[in-house]
Order: structure tokens, then C-alpha cells, then sequence
């Protein structure tokens, strides 16, 4: 997840009169403290989530949703909303999963509201990656690919969803095993990411297209996708992601008729992300005393 899943537009108020403009601006400030606050526990939040630590980003998440809230800030709460969707999916409780559409209602009826005219293509993404976590059929999925190609056209403006966008569409094309397209649009989203220094989602999209080439059978162009993988969640710092993708790498590495010098690299790939992970749980340990 991108450490911000919506663009927030900052409005700035402004006074006809003297008197009164000391007064929107002390109001303006206000706001703007509690705006900011709730943006950041919510960016906070997403990062928590992308690490895996579900109730740590179910906390933040419900503090920013209050904070937005208490303002009315329509379009951080259908963000919230979204994020909080996204979690309830990533539970593997069935009664979480249900738990989930009424966030995404939630976020529609704020976003019924916004002036943001993309804001509900933007929802209609995150519908669209729920279909997937909810296991639709494949009639459903390709109505959603049908969906966002339709709409991608009015995110031409925003890069960050334009890139999900087709992440999305991809992750669709995965489900329905056409590997081979899905691991292209993996690309075409991780090109757009790194043009736009979305640093977090660059990793993500190379590990997918990864996976999709080693589906597809197509080795090299899935060894090849791995390590812009790594290069990337190396610079972003995500453990977790350097740990998935050395052990990607090693799989890969395996498939088909694997050399001996194609062994040895697996063998250390794979000694390499349990070594990561063990010193990543020994930090851990270490920052609970």
C-alpha cells in the first residue's frame, strides 16, 4: 500500500475583512493541525499494514477516522474507509471479510460528497482488488477489468492511481492465469511508479511481475523482474518485501532444468532472507525492552 492512498486537496480560506481575517486564520490553522495529524496517523497506518502489523494500523486507523471526523475532512474519510476495507480483507476470519463491505460503503457516501471528481474511480480500484481477496468468480473479475480500463482515462492526472490502476487490472489478469499480460501491466505500473518516486510501490510491482514471468514459464524475464524487486525494497528499507524477495529469487532460480551454479545461488538467496528475518525478530526484541 502507498504510504498515502488518496491526494488530499488542501483548501486554503481566506477573509474579505480585517477583523475577520484574524479570526479564519486562527480557524484556518486549527484545522489544518488536525488535518495534518489525522493524515499522518493514517499515513502511519497504511505503513503498519504494508509490515503487517494488522492491530497497530487498526488503532491509527480508528484515531485518524475520529480526528477526520471531528472536521468533517470528507475525502480523508473515505480514505480511512478504503484503508480500513483493505485491512478487514487481509483477515483470514470470514466474518472479518464481511465486516468489510460496510467500509466500502462508507467510503462511497463520503465520497458522493467530495468535489473530487476522481475520488469514486479511485474506490472503485480498491472494489475491484476486494473482488479478488473475495474470491468472485471469473465472470465477475473480467467485468472489473472491463471497469478500469473504462475508467482509467480520468486518472490521467493522478500517476500514483493510475499506476494502481493497472497494478489492479493486472492483479485480475493474474487471477484469470493470463500471466504473461498480467506480469506486462506489473510492469507498465512499476515504470509509472518510479517516474513518479512512488519509492514504497516500485518493489511491489517488480515482485508480482516476477511471479507472473515464472508462471508464464518465462525464467529469465522472471529473474530479471526480482532484482529490480530487491534494488527497489532495498532502497525503501521493506524488510518484509526483501525477505518475500529473496525467496522468490530462489524459486526462480529453481524452475526448469537448474544449474548446478543456479542451485548454489538459490541455496544462498534463501539463507539470505532467513538470516534477514531472524535479525529483523532479534531487533524486534531488542526495541521491546
Amino acid at each position: 500500500m502507498k504510504t498515502s492512498i488518496f491526494s488530499i486537496i488542501y483548501i486554503c480560506l481566506l477573509a474579505m475583512a480585517l477583523c475577520a481575517c484574524s479570526s479564519a486564520k486562527n480557524k484556518a490553522m486549527f484545522v489544518t493541525d488536525i488535518h495534518s495529524r489525522a493524515a499522518k496517523e493514517y499515513d502511519a497506518a497504511n505503513k503498519e499494514i504494508s509490515q503487517g502489523n494488522f492491530e497497530e494500523a487498526e488503532r491509527l486507523l480508528e484515531s485518524s477516522y475520529n480526528m477526520a471526523t471531528s472536521i468533517d475532512d470528507i475525502e480523508l474519510l473515505s480514505c480511512i474507509c478504503i484503508a480500513k476495507y483493505n485491512l478487514k480483507l487481509l483477515y483470514s476470519d470470514e466474518e472479518e471479510k464481511k465486516e468489510a463491505e460496510k467500509f466500502l460503503i462508507e467510503a462511497k457516501e463520503y465520497a458522493f460528497w467530495s468535489e473530487n471528481d476522481e475520488l469514486l474511480y479511485i474506490i472503485s480500484i480498491f472494489e475491484a482488488r476486494g473482488a479478488i481477496k473475495l474470491e468472485k468468480d471469473s465472470l465477475t473479475l473480467k467485468e472489473y477489468i472491463t471497469k478500469l480500463d473504462k475508467d482509467r482515462k480520468k486518472l490521467s492526472k493522478s500517476p500514483f492511481y493510475l499506476a494502481l490502476s493497472y497494478r489492479t487490472s493486472a492483479d485480475l489478469y493474474f487471477k484469470t492465469e493470463d500471466y504473461s499480460f498480467a506480469a506486462s501491466l506489473y510492469e507498465k505500473a512499476a515504470l509509472i511508479h518510479t517516474k513518479n518516486r512512488d519509492l514504497d510501490e516500485i518493489g511491489l510491482n517488480w515482485y508480482y511481475a516476477a511471479i507472473s514471468y515464472s508462471k508464464a514459464g518465462e525464467k529469465e524475464k522472471g529473474l530479471e523482474s526480482i532484482q529490480n524487486a530487491l534494488k527497489y525494497d532495498k532502497d525503501a528499507e521493506n524488510i518484509s518485501a526483501i525477505i518475500a524477495d529473496y525467496k522468490a529469487y530462489s524459486k526462480i532460480l529453481l524452475q526448469g532444468n537448474a544449474s548446478a551454479e543456479e542451485k548454489s545461488k538459490a541455496e544462498s538467496a534463501k539463507l539470505r532472507a532467513e538470516k534477514i528475518e531472524n535479525a529483523y525478530l532479534e531487533s524486534t526484541k531488542e526495541a521491546a525492552y
